[in-house]
């Protein structure tokens, strides 16, 4: 990679990261496009238990942690809201891989969750569950991954094939 001395050749060159599956933003339509953010709770972290302010977890600190799971640049930001983060990434892609890998902060790894933790259990069980399944050759057939899920007593409602 060539070297970048300036603001102005750091924005003209296309990102690259160590994680080969995330793609840079370059399109502004990309950025208009919605993407749920993930949570992780400061319990799972430190239990119930009271903290000094000097134990809390810092925005600096969490994007650093998150920043080594997935590139920095997909992160738009970060809030915390009594003790519950929201994480808002920029791609599908790193929302994916943080809920599968989750997040190492201070030694711990923390769950990274899909919903709020906070909603009551009761109001998070969907009559209708959405399946994303990705990474398929483009040999495979639609069917199969159709009748798969049949085979399985999935009551299949819609279907949709994203293709690239």
């Amino acid at each position: 990679m060539a070297e970048i001395n300036s603001y102005s050749d750091a924005v003209s060159q296309p990102a690259y990261h160590k994680h080969t599956n995330f793609y840079p933003i370059h399109e502004g339509l990309e950025e208009l496009r919605s993407v749920k953010p993930v949570f992780i709770l400061e319990t799972d972290l430190f239990g119930n238990t009271e903290l000094q302010q000097k134990d809390f977890l810092q925005h600096e600190e969490v994007y650093k942690s998150i920043g080594s799971e997935v590139p920095r640049f997909q992160m738009k930001g970060l809030q915390r809201v009594k003790g519950m983060w929201r994480i808002y990434l920029a791609q599908e892609l790193a929302r994916d891989h943080l809920l599968t890998r989750g997040v190492s902060i201070r030694n711990k790894l923390l769950t990274v969750y899909d919903k709020n933790p906070r909603i009551p259990v009761a109001e998070q069980r969907p009559e209708y569950l959405r399946i994303r399944v990705s990474n398929i050759p483009l040999s495979a057939e639609d069917g199969m991954i159709f009748s798969f899920f049949q085979s399985n007593g999935v009551v299949v409602t819609s279907y949709f094939r994203e293709r690239e």
